[in-house]
């Protein structure tokens, strides 16, 4: 019976082919031509009838010259007939999913979308419990903007199915009405909305597309932007959300952060993850606009020292944070930041500035220049905030830059000469941030344009061509860098890159799981670490491969064991 029926839609696609590759070809008289072919030997065909209808609208309007007169002809009306005897025929008939979309094209071309949910809607009625005609309902629905509609074949959908994403379109369907009524969206809609919100369980909502900017916009549109934030916090702390999601949320966080108008949230941001920068735009943004919107001269003077001692206790607590003086570019760009939003809002001068807390933007300026002068962004950071300054203290910061790159140079000589240039280094405090590690060298020739760089961020690297490993954190320490699905096209291609390790104490393979099913691929790899007596670190992102990264260049004096147990706690975390 089967066999049967493939056989008879074998035989139609072939007969129906040649129209198809008319249309395809814009050649819409011959696929006229074809159709009335089929149709004559074959009239119960409806396909036939559907691409004839198809290519009778796209021929359009056209002239011909008929007894010494110019006569315009327009095929759509003839097209519309065949439609219409269509809809009656495919809702008695069996359903052929081929002819409805070709019918549905045609209500396209003819921008009738209202006729196509008489389409569906007749087929629906016939066959009550096809799931993917009710999803095509609902779509043409969308189309016409009838949310009323929508909510109900959601929620029939929803009844039928059990499925979350189906309830999560009904309530974006009463939402949309809410939108639309607002008089009812108080009242009824965003209620209803909210209590079917608080049906679906949190790991649910999470796991579906679309399923935390419901949540988000269902809250925002009940003006409840604390809650919206509470929520945000409790999905980031329980991980519930893909890494598509980490940065659209993050960005989200922020704006809500912002409206809210609580600089207390965006110190916590900032506490969290301190080199993020919009973190830093956002609470200077907030505290200046709290502080220009005072407008007695006293008070919001007042105002701003008071900010100030706040920003003094946050900067201590970056400072006290980090290990390495890279790690305080953004503290230091933020600072530079609020001494400029307060000189242009004309809050203070740049003389009335220098006596608070905040100092002097040339030392600040210098303090940037310890850390980012040799990375391919100093210049772009400096830049922005050099109209701080007069020109003789542009004079003296190019002096002090200068210096920099002059002890940067002869530490480089003593690494070369064997003398440990790490042994003297400052570390990072308020007074001084000008610390110079060695830096993480990352072979250019190997490397170059792999994604994973541009998340290397908390540490100093240089291109380096002559070294044999991927990554070299130390003289004994090396990192080949492979991705899973590279080796499974290559698999002889990791063993000659093994050897390249050779020559390092410390040696490790950095595999970046991107197949399906990397079980047979591990235990293969696993096996031959084994053997060379090589450590295999697994990452499933190119941001965790680069965390790993960064990690072992900030542990190069720590003993291997204890690198690995700080990777072991970022995982955890």
């Amino acid at each position: 019976m089967q066999n049967n029926k493939n056989s008879s839609e074998q035989i139609l696609v072939r007969r129906l082919r040649p129209i198809y590759d008319a249309i395809d070809a814009g050649q819409y008289k011959k696929a006229i031509l074809e159709a009335d072919k089929v149709l004559k030997k074959h009239s119960q065909i409806n396909g036939a009838r559907a691409l004839k209808a198809l290519a009778l609208i796209r021929t359009g309007k056209f002239l011909i010259y008929y007894l010494n007169t110019f006569i315009i002809l327009d095929r759509t009306n003839e097209a519309l007939n065949i439609l219409r005897n269509l809809e009656t025929d495919l809702a008695d008939e069996e359903f052929n999913e081929n002819t409805i979309q070709a019918v549905c094209h045609c209500y396209k071309e003819l921008n009738s979308p209202e006729r196509i949910v008489t389409l569906y809607s007749l087929l629906t009625k016939k066959y009550p419990k096809n799931e993917k005609l009710a999803r095509e309902l609902f779509f043409a629905h969308i189309r016409t903007k009838d949310f009323r509609h929508q909510q109900q074949i959601a929620t029939q959908l929803y009844k039928d199915t059990n499925m979350p994403q189906y309830c999560c379109w009904a309530i974006m369907s009463i939402l949309m009405q809410g939108y639309q009524n607002k008089k009812l969206a108080d009242l009824m809609l965003f209620p209803l909305a909210e209590k079917m919100l608080e049906k679906l369980p949190i790991n649910d909502l999470c796991r579906m597309q679309g399923g935390i900017e419901l949540r988000l916009i269902m809250l925002e549109s009940r003006g409840r932007i604390s809650e919206a934030i509470e929520f945000i916090e409790v999905i980031q702390r329980q991980r519930l959300f893909t890494d598509i999601d980490k940065m659209r949320l993050k960005i989200k966080l922020n704006n809500l952060y912002r409206a809210c108008g609580s600089s207390n949230s965006s110190i916590k941001c900032i506490e969290e993850d301190m080199n993020e920068w919009t973190n830093w735009v956002n609470l200077v943004d907030l505290i200046i606009t709290k502080v220009s919107s005072i407008e007695d001269q006293s008070q919001r003077v007042s105002s701003l020292n008071k900010h100030i001692e706040m920003w003094d206790v946050l900067m201590s607590e970056c400072y006290a944070k980090v290990s390495h003086a890279s790690e305080l570019r953004g503290p230091l760009m933020g600072r530079l930041l609020f001494m400029d939003k307060i000189i242009n809002s004309n809050i203070l001068t740049k003389d009335q500035l220098i006596e608070t807390k905040l100092g002097n933007p040339l030392k600040a300026l210098e303090e940037l220049a310890d850390i980012v002068c040799d990375r391919p962004f100093g210049f772009a950071d400096m830049k922005l905030f050099l109209h701080l300054l007069k020109d003789e203290e542009g004079k003296q910061l190019l002096d002090h830059i200068s210096l920099i790159t002059t002890k940067m140079e002869d530490l480089a000589s003593a690494e070369c000469s064997g003398v440990d240039s790490n042994k003297n280094l400052p570390t990072a405090t308020n007074e001084s941030v000008g610390s110079f590690p060695s830096r993480l060298k990352i072979n250019k020739k190997r490397q170059e344009g792999n994604p994973l760089i541009k998340y290397i961020r908390n540490v100093v690297f240089e291109w380096d061509s002559e070294i044999k490993s991927d990554f070299e954190c130390s003289r004994n320490c090396g990192i080949v860098y492979l991705s899973a699905k590279y080796h499974k096209l290559h698999p002889g291609y990791i063993e000659t890159r093994l050897k390249d390790l050779s020559r390092y104490k410390i040696k490790i393979l950095l595999l970046l799981i991107n197949v399906d099913d990397p079980s047979f691929l591990l235990r293969d790899l696993n096996l031959l670490c084994y053997r060379v007596q090589i450590t295999l670190v697994l990452s499933y992102s190119v941001e965790e491969a680069a965390e790993y990264v960064e990690t072992f260049k900030k542990t190069e004096n720590k003993n291997f064991e204890k690198a690995l147990e700080d990777i072991n706690k970022w995982k955890q975390q």
